[in-house]
């Protein structure tokens, strides 16, 4: 069906060449009498479809009896099983971690005696206590524990959980601290600062709660922060405040974002609306109200560093030659073929006796 045939009429081909399927043969044929066709070539028919459709029958065929149309739906049924399997597994082990603990804890209600240091992460956050004893926990003893936290992860999954995280929050980690969850195969070092910064807050509300809020001792003040301006009892002179309140978030140290958030989240608490007194909430409003003058006072020098960044790119290009030149524009055909663009022309001149001929 490749190689083509010929049609000639009678006594065209000679009779020492005749037609083959030979590929490429060369076949010679006697001059064309007066009213004879010189020989014509068949033309090629496609292949029948029957032919595709005997192709395609066998290889579906084939596949059934191999199973592989079917092997990935298997394989997925699987592995969501195997992956429901291990959520239910870990599942029950976290239920039999938070019933020893609870136990665990009941039993320090009851033989605690002693002061001791100890760490409770709260409704809004860690919260930590120095003289802490069993009978302080009363009637809680609730525990949670969820099965993410004790689900063991591949370095690989805890390597791409960073790098998504870094990705989530371009810039907010430096290089270094990236550096070092990768290295040490985990997640964890980069919330840690975050955690600082929860405790630090959670801190500054147990001072609160205690009554002991006021009492707290001051601080030096910070390189670049702005202090109070006090009056000297022995000068009677205006001058700078050379320490601060001791719960005073301090400069380039604390998160302001995060202790706003955590206040925030503190003073929508039932503890806070029913339980602390008038002068417990007006300390923690005190706070925050401090605490949103220091995140106003931070974009302001924010937008002021843009602005002169800005003013200083503006006169590097002034003091740079000039505006750039326009570019050259095309010629416009005034009816002579092209050229150079002319200039336009002014006003007709007129004379007295009338306009310019």
């Amino acid at each position: 069906m490749v190689v083509g045939q010929w049609m000639s009429e009678e006594g065209a081909v000679s009779q020492n060449t005749p037609l083959t399927d030979e590929p490429g043969a060369h076949f010679e044929f006697r001059p064309t009498m007066p009213g004879q066709k010189p020989p014509e070539r068949i033309p090629l028919q496609p292949p029948p479809q029957e032919l595709f459709q005997i192709q395609d029958r066998a290889q579906q065929l084939m596949s059934l009896v191999s199973h592989d149309g079917n092997l990935p739906n298997q394989i997925q049924a699987y592995y969501e099983q195997a992956q429901m399997a291990d959520q239910d597994f870990y599942g029950d082990l976290a239920s039999v971690h938070s019933g020893f603990m609870r136990d665990a804890l009941t039993l320090v209600q009851l033989h605690y005696t002693e002061e001791r240091m100890v760490k409770f992460r709260g409704r809004t956050g860690w919260d930590r206590i120095a003289d802490f004893k069993g009978a302080d926990i009363r009637d809680q003893t609730d525990v949670r524990v969820l099965a993410s936290h004790i689900e063991p992860r591949t370095r690989s999954s805890i390597e791409q959980r960073i790098m998504n995280i870094a990705q989530m929050f371009p810039g907010y980690f430096p290089p270094e601290v990236l550096l070092s969850a990768l290295e040490g195969g985990t997640a964890e070092g980069l919330i840690e600062g975050y955690e600082d910064d929860v405790a630090r807050a959670n801190e500054i509300i147990g001072q609160i709660k205690s009554g002991a809020f006021y009492e707290l001792p001051k601080r030096p003040v910070f390189p670049g922060e702005e202090p109070a301006v006090v009056e000297n009892e022995e000068t009677g002179q205006q001058e700078f405040a050379t320490e601060m309140p001791g719960w005073m978030p301090r400069p380039h140290v604390d998160n302001v974002s995060v202790w706003k958030a955590i206040f925030a989240n503190f003073m929508k608490s039932d503890e806070w609306n029913h339980q602390l007194d008038d002068a417990q909430k007006a300390a923690t409003m005190n706070v925050f109200g401090v605490l949103l003058d220091l995140e106003m006072k931070e974009a302001q020098r924010t937008a002021q560093m843009q602005s002169e960044q800005a003013a200083e790119i503006g006169m590097a290009n002034a003091a740079g030659g000039g505006s750039k030149p326009l570019p050259s524009l095309p010629a416009l055909n005034n009816g002579s073929g092209g050229g150079a663009p002319q200039a336009p022309q002014g006003p007709p001149e007129t004379s007295p006796s009338g306009p310019a001929q």
